[in-house]
């Protein structure tokens, strides 16, 4: 299940998304100041998507954004803004401040769901591609078999490989070869 950080100082606002979010199968963090949001995703490093309001009541979104992609946070994951300021100077200072996305309120459930699709689509495409280099495939196993299945079918489909028992044993051998320790292997298509 992919993980929601909701920044929304508007409690009914915020609640609202966060029920829909959950129906729709994602697990949510809230937030409702910025502050908080930089506490809960150090509590939760593992956020998929950020959704950020822009008019906090202690910070300003964009400024929010800047820090949760700095060092100390180093939030790498898509970030939506979600805010009433429709007009074009704050959307283009929110992608200049690090966001992937914006929506004016008041947003259609849907729309922010699809919004949340796409990015985490997009970034799954990036990822995927980063790690094919020319005619050689690198395979990141972490020791856990459902993360090495589930990218080495991401894998074999941007490559066109189609004989999944390959592709998972072999990150399944990269990690027994490393006794269950985070390893890079790397092989051509072919041997894919």
């Amino acid at each position: 299940m992919k993980k929601v950080l909701i920044l929304e100082d508007e409690e009914n606002i915020r609640s609202f998304v966060v029920i829909n979010l959950q129906r729709a199968g994602y697990v949510t963090v809230e937030a409702g100041t910025g502050e908080e949001a930089l506490e809960r995703l150090k509590e939760h490093p593992d956020v998929d998507v950020a959704v950020l309001d822009i008019m906090l009541p202690d910070c300003d979104g964009h400024e929010l954004c800047t820090k949760i992609r700095d060092k100390e946070i180093a939030y790498t994951g898509p970030v939506i803004f979600m805010s009433c300021l429709g007009d074009s100077t704050n959307i283009v200072e929110s992608f200049r401040k690090g966001g992937n996305d914006y929506i004016v309120k008041p947003a259609k459930i849907d729309n922010l769901i699809e919004r949340i699709e796409a990015n985490l689509k997009k970034l799954t495409e990036e990822q995927i591609s980063s790690l094919l280099d020319g005619d050689k495939v690198y395979v990141y196993c972490d020791g856990v078999f459902n993360k090495a299945n589930k990218w080495s079918r991401e894998l074999m489909e941007i490559i066109g490989v189609s004989d999944s028992k390959t592709a998972v044993n072999a990150g399944l051998n990269a990690m027994n070869a490393n006794a269950g320790a985070s390893t890079v292997i790397e092989m051509t298509k072919e041997q894919f």
